[in-house]
C-alpha cells in the first residue's frame, strides 16, 4: 500500500542518495577517489570502530529511531561493518563487476536473515 510512509520513505532517501551523489560524481571527475583508494588501509587502521557505530547508531535513531529495533548488534560491531561497507564501495571503484556481485550475495543475505522490503 502506497501511503504518507512510503512517501516520506522515499523522500528520505532522494534527499540522502541526491547530495552524495553529486559529491561521487565530482571526486570521480578530479580524481578524488585515487587518493581515498590509496589512503583507505591507513584510514581504517586509524578509525575507532566503536566510535563509528555510535555514529551510526545515532543518526539511525535521529533519522528513523522505528527501524533501531532491526539494529541490535554492539556498537563496535556496526563499526565493523561500516568498515566493511566502505571497502565494498571502494571495490565498486576498482572493479564494478565484483562489487555488483558481492552486493547481489548481500541482499541475498538479507533476504533469508528476513529482512523486509520496507526496511
Amino acid at each position: 500500500e502506497w501511503g504518507n510512509k512510503s512517501v516520506e520513505a522515499w523522500q528520505w532517501m532522494w534527499r540522502n542518495i541526491t547530495g552524495p551523489l553529486g559529491k561521487e560524481l565530482e571526486a570521480l571527475e578530479t580524481g578524488l577517489y585515487d587518493i581515498v583508494i590509496t589512503n583507505w588501509d591507513t584510514v581504517k587502521e586509524i578509525t575507532d570502530v566503536e566510535s563509528l557505530g555510535q555514529r551510526f547508531w545515532t543518526q539511525l535513531n535521529n533519522e528513523a529511531p522505528e527501524q533501531t529495533h532491526i539494529f541490535r548488534r554492539p556498537l563496535k560491531g556496526w563499526g565493523t561493518i561500516l568498515h566493511h561497507i566502505i571497502s565494498m564501495l571502494m571495490v565498486s571503484i576498482k572493479d564494478p563487476e565484483t562489487f555488483f556481485e558481492q552486493l547481489f550475495e548481500l541482499t541475498v543475505r538479507h533476504i533469508r536473515y528476513g529482512v523486509r522490503a520496507e526496511y
